[in-house]
């Protein structure tokens, strides 16, 4: 009867070991879930936080683009008043010559 006895606690001992080694597994799966779980939250944050910033980036160069569309347009006013402001001058420089001219004729 003594060895079925031993026999019996020698399984149910094997039985503990295996209990607690399923145990320790179990709490190890786990952590390892909860450590995933982590990982994608914040794999999800940091791809938030990039399109975020790719938004803001992409915000801020259509406002550059649209102040150089107003400088441009603005130097293209200026290059036409001066172009204008030109002509007449060379308008003027040419009725004084002619002026001019007709001075030296008269004299």
């Amino acid at each position: 009867a003594k060895s079925l006895q031993e026999e019996q606690d020698a399984r149910e001992g094997e039985n503990k070991r295996a209990a607690q080694a399923a145990a320790a597994l179990r709490e190890e799966a786990d952590a390892l879930r909860k450590a995933l779980a982590q990982d994608g939250e914040e794999a999800a944050k940091e791809r938030k936080d990039a399109e975020e910033r790719q938004a803001r980036l992409r915000t801020e160069a259509e406002e550059t683009e649209k102040r150089l569309k107003g400088l441009i347009a603005d130097l293209e006013e200026e290059v036409r008043n001066l172009t204008e402001q030109g002509r007449v001058k060379s308008e003027k420089i040419k009725d004084f010559e002619g002026q001019v001219a007709r001075l030296k004729t008269q004299l």
